[in-house]
């Protein structure tokens, strides 16, 4: 009886404990050192390794149907917390063509597994060969959409590039954010801070 207490609890305490599911074969809370060891192509590790670490890379543990690059945040005391893939799209056309195929393949993906977006942000005051232009600004228009699940954000967009539009590079960036940094996390990193802050106050 003392024994099936004692698993009961055992189990509970793990139940509180359990993260997402993380995309690309990543897991949330990964240390830095295991990242390194996952034989990750293009890898570069930039950052303060006592406040944030950012990790590019040109693949993946389980790498998406779209060729792209990927980029991790990871803190102290939380590991890995953020996961971006990007893919650039329509090098050798002004038209929203290839990069509306892969937008939406990858929104029909995370509706398959994470449900309807929890809000859609899609909007242009100009469209045409004049799509890519407008997205460059904010006030002329956005193409967002916004899933929640389990504790995780997740924001499918059409990312701008900087500097002009010209021909043989991509018009934008197809980009998905994931976050799993909870409010609770994110109370604890601010009170984490602070006390460094203080110890370092001479």
């Amino acid at each position: 009886m003392k024994y099936v207490w004692i698993l009961g609890v055992s189990l509970l305490l793990l139940g509180c404990d359990s993260k997402p599911q993380a995309p690309f074969g990543f897991e949330w809370g990964q240390s830095l050192e295991k990242t390194k060891s996952q034989n990750l192509k293009g890898l570069e590790v930039k950052g303060d390794y006592d406040y944030i670490t950012f990790v590019y890379a040109d693949s993946a543990p389980e790498e998406s149907q779209f060729k792209g690059r990927y980029f991790l945040i990871l803190r102290p005391d939380f590991g890995l917390t953020s996961i971006s893939f990007s893919k650039g799209v329509d090098p050798t056309s002004m038209l929203f063509d290839e990069g509306k195929k892969v937008y939406d393949s990858i929104s029909a993906k995370l509706e398959q597994k994470y449900g309807k977006p929890s809000s859609i942000n899609e909007h242009m005051d100009r469209d045409g060969t004049e799509f890519y232009d407008c997205l460059r600004s904010e006030e002329c228009g956005k193409w967002e959409r916004y899933f929640v699940k389990d504790g995780m954000s997740i924001t499918l967009k059409m990312s701008p590039i900087s500097g002009d539009l010209i021909p043989d590079i991509p018009k934008a960036y197809v980009k998905v954010e994931y976050e799993y940094f909870t409010e609770e996390m994110k109370q604890k990193d601010i009170k984490q801070q602070i006390k460094k802050h203080e110890k370092n106050n001479f």
